[in-house]
């Protein structure tokens, strides 16, 4: 009965609530550019080079769309082809799970895709504003591995209800909360160690 518990119930049950609307609206427009943009590379006759650097990017926007979607909503509607009828868009409902597991696959094809540091430098001008790389792929993936990890570690204070969650990690094999973090650690120690990102000399910055 208490209004602002009520309106918290609401934003996680419907997409039209009105703190959550845009949250929905902008994700699934993303993930829908993100599905034409890889269908048309099909057809296109682009160099084979520059279609897999595509593939890769959009492969990475779509994974983190349904990553905010999947949290914010948990089970949701998803779909991993371009539409061509409304009825393919307007689907129900699929378990959580199977987004995190197509996430986990659309990231680490995007880690193997994406241009590395120097060659994304290179295609920026040598100016890495805007532009990212194989490491931010796997950096998304080490924190959707995490996420899977807690989600497992805590199932009672989880939102599914008869049913159990069948996570499989991006080599096919299924995952329960230990291997989980071990592969969000193993992705994270990586792109410290090896990686080009560093921390900024002062918070201002």
């Amino acid at each position: 009965g208490n209004a602002r518990y009520q309106s918290m119930l609401d934003f996680t049950r419907y997409a039209n609530h009105d703190t959550g609307s845009w949250i929905f609206g902008g994700y699934a427009d993303a993930a829908y550019l993100a599905n034409s943009l890889l269908g048309s590379l099909e057809k296109s006759e682009a160099p084979q080079e520059l279609k897999a650097q595509i593939e890769g990017e959009g492969r990475y926007f779509r994974a983190i769309s349904y990553f905010a979607l999947v949290r914010t909503y948990g089970d949701i509607t998803f779909v991993e082809e371009p539409p061509k009828t409304i009825e393919e868009v307007c689907q129900p409902r699929r378990p959580f799970w199977e987004c995190y597991n197509f996430i986990l696959e659309d990231l680490t094809k995007a880690y193997e895709l994406m241009p590395d540091f120097p060659q994304m430098l290179k295609l920026a001008g040598g100016n890495a504003s805007g532009f990212v790389c194989n490491y931010g792929a796997l950096a998304l993936r080490s924190l959707v591995y995490l996420t899977i990890g807690t989600l497992l570690e805590h199932p009672n204070d989880n939102f599914w209800v008869n049913r159990t969650p069948e996570f499989i990690d991006h080599n096919g094999a299924p995952l329960d909360a230990k291997s989980a973090f071990e592969h969000a650690l193993a992705d994270a120690e990586e792109v410290i160690n090896n990686g080009p990102f560093e921390l900024a000399p002062s918070f201002a910055q």
